[in-house]
């Protein structure tokens, strides 16, 4: 087998494992989702709840999120990590 055609066939094979992890992960997010709709206080669709939890561009088929939606996902975590932070100091 040429290594061209062994190339070709590694890449089918990490794109194809790729996708099937996104789908296990929107499998389980969809769990997720249906166990949080009685407590939720506003309701959203499912593509919402995955752009809320920052899924959103990873489980749509790979498509980029604006800058502005990415760097609001980074201002979150950032304060959600100061926020354990601060609680694991006050032990």
């Amino acid at each position: 087998m040429p290594y061209a055609r062994l190339k070709q066939r590694i890449r089918v094979a990490a794109e194809r494992e790729a996708e099937e992890e996104r789908n296990r992960w929107r499998r389980t997010a969809f769990l997720a989702y249906q166990i949080s709709v009685p407590y939720q206080t506003t309701p959203v669709t499912f593509e919402q709840y995955l752009r809320q939890q920052g899924m959103a561009p990873a489980l749509a088929g790979g498509s980029e999120a604006p800058a502005e939606d990415m760097a609001e996902v980074k201002r979150r975590a950032m304060a959600t990590g100061e926020r354990i932070r601060a609680m694991d100091q006050a032990r």
